[in-house]
């Protein structure tokens, strides 16, 4: 199976915004186990960056990153086993834990790892209001926060779902061809729009 262009852009991704916004000791202080509301944060009108200017101090975290996995689904698996490598082959500490859908275990076990002591938080776009307040905290504490595809964070993670999905059928429409004759049809449907086309006879692509 593939990895997913989800699962692989979090990998690359997470590690690299954690090594930049934790220091290199390793040591860092844990958070109060209560989320709160959303902190100042929210109301703070940011000034554009300025490339040029000087850095900031770097924040007194450990180097440790913290997911917080939406269910015990092979996507959502595949995010975290691809995060966890790319986390191991930068020297980091990689946390995580299922909350299956279910608000209050979301927020129950993001506090657990704030108790814990994070560098970085990466949350996915499921019960985005309960946890809104655990990503600004996050920022207020200087953590890298990430999000994929979703509000209060340093970085999105994000994929062509069109892109991806004309991959995949590009190589169905291949793989049909060689080993059935080209006597089947595949069909491919992302969250922008379904394409759909015959594999006899042509392997140049969908038509809408």
């Amino acid at each position: 199976m593939r990895r997913s262009a989800w699962a692989l852009g979090a990998a690359i991704a997470a590690p690299s915004f954690l090594s930049a916004c934790a220091n290199s000791t390793g040591s860092g202080a844990s958070a109060s186990a209560s989320s709160g509301g959303a902190s100042s944060s929210a109301g703070t009108k940011l000034t554009a960056f300025d490339p040029k200017a000087p850095a900031g101090k770097a924040p007194d975290l450990p180097k440790r990153l913290a997911l917080a996995n939406a269910g015990n689904v092979p996507l959502f698996l595949n995010v975290a086993k691809y995060m966890k490598q790319a986390c191991e082959d930068r020297g980091l500490e990689f946390l995580t834990a299922i909350y299956n859908f279910d608000a209050g275990k979301q927020v129950s076990q993001t506090d657990a790892f704030f108790q814990r002591g994070i560098g970085a938080l990466v949350e996915e776009p499921v019960n985005i209001e309960a946890s809104n307040p655990q990503m600004i905290k996050a920022l207020d504490m200087g953590m890298c926060s990430i999000g994929v595809q979703r509000p209060y964070s340093h970085c999105q993670i994000a994929v062509n779902q069109y892109g991806s999905g004309y991959g995949q059928g590009i190589a169905a429409v291949e793989w049909i061809k060689k080993n059935l004759g080209g006597r089947r049809r595949s069909s491919i449907s992302t969250t922008r729009t379904t394409r759909r086309r015959s594999s006899k006879g042509t392997t140049a692509g969908w038509r809408p």
